[in-house]
């Protein structure tokens, strides 16, 4: 009988051997139980103020969003620090206040109510404005609140030309107050040769200084007589006739006109001195000649060493 096949024996399994811990567990396991621990807190702290940190920013955007929601449904209310002894005895007319609050909101428009964008461009506009002197300072406060304030241009004077008399400030720069002919309140310089400075769309520039030697001569002899008691009686200076022949003319408001000579404060050769101008003005008005001043048909000639009057022809039609 065949011998039944013995059955094959599978190969004996080898053993295998523990896996190699990888650099990680090493490490760990080589670790002090109290290091383990402190490095496990640690990492636990990490995560947790990681997740505050990220919690805090999320919650910051949604406030500062609902923030920003609530300012624009807010009507801005602009507080400008008008020029004057207080602001209720300030010398800018009402409408002209209301024109730069008009223009305050028109600057600050939609924009985002947090942003400084909108306010930096209203300081810019304000600066070309003709009202400051240099860019005013704004800032925001509570209450939606937008406080403007700087330094205001003064008039001293007006300058008659294109028609108005527009006010200037003792600097030479204009101001935005078109005052028909006589309603400026304020002594007119007359006879300007040249054109105030324009911007290159032909529009007034408000900014800049109206360089012109004509206009600091007549503005210099204004301040050199607005101390004296009779000033509110000079209408103005006529300085037509300074370029070509150095001559001031003082108007009064009678139509006399007082010819006063060269620049005052300065040596003008062939002319007293001003110290001696003024003391024959304060004659003129306050001692010899009140009823000659009354004349509107005299020019007195101030500035030599004799002095002189000269009837003027009368208007034409009064003759």
């Amino acid at each position: 009988m065949p011998r039944a096949a013995t059955p094959k024996r599978k190969p004996a399994r080898k053993a295998s051997s523990p896996a190699e811990p990888g650099p990680l567990r090493r490490w760990l396991a080589g670790l002090d139980p109290v290091a383990a621990r402190r490095l496990g807190g640690a990492a636990l702290f990490v995560f947790v103020s990681v997740g505050i940190a990220i919690g805090l920013v999320l919650v910051a955007a949604r406030v500062e969003s609902r923030a920003t929601e609530t300012l624009r449904t807010v009507e801005a209310r602009f507080e400008f620090a008008w020029p004057g002894p207080s602001p209720d005895r300030t010398w800018l007319p009402e409408e002209f206040r209301a024109d730069l609050r008009h223009l305050a909101a028109l600057h600050l428009g939609e924009r985002d109510p947090l942003s400084q964008e909108p306010l930096a461009r209203l300081g810019e506009s304000l600066a070309a404005s003709g009202w400051f002197d240099g860019q005013p300072t704004i800032r925001r406060e509570p209450g939606s609140t937008i406080r403007i304030d700087g330094v205001w241009r003064v008039p001293v004077a007006s300058v008659r030309v294109m028609g108005n008399d527009l006010p200037v400030s003792r600097q030479g720069r204009i101001m935005p107050i078109p005052y028909e002919v006589g309603q400026s309140g304020q002594p007119v310089v007359f006879g300007m040769q040249g054109l105030p400075p324009l911007r290159a769309d032909g529009s007034l520039d408000y900014a800049a200084r109206w360089d012109a030697r004509d206009l600091d001569a007549g503005l210099e002899l204004l301040d050199a007589l607005r101390t004296q008691p009779y000033f509110d009686r000079i209408t103005g200076v006529d300085v037509g006739d300074f370029a070509s022949r150095g001559m001031l003319v003082l108007v009064v408001n009678t139509g006399a006109r007082i010819v006063w000579g060269g620049r005052a404060g300065v040596f003008n050769p062939g002319e007293i001195p001003t110290p001696m101008k003024l003391q024959r003005l304060d004659r003129l008005f306050v001692h010899e000649a009140e009823g000659r001043l009354n004349q509107p048909s005299i020019v007195f000639e101030l500035y030599h060493e004799g002095g002189t009057m000269i009837p003027m022809s009368p208007p034409q039609g009064q003759e």
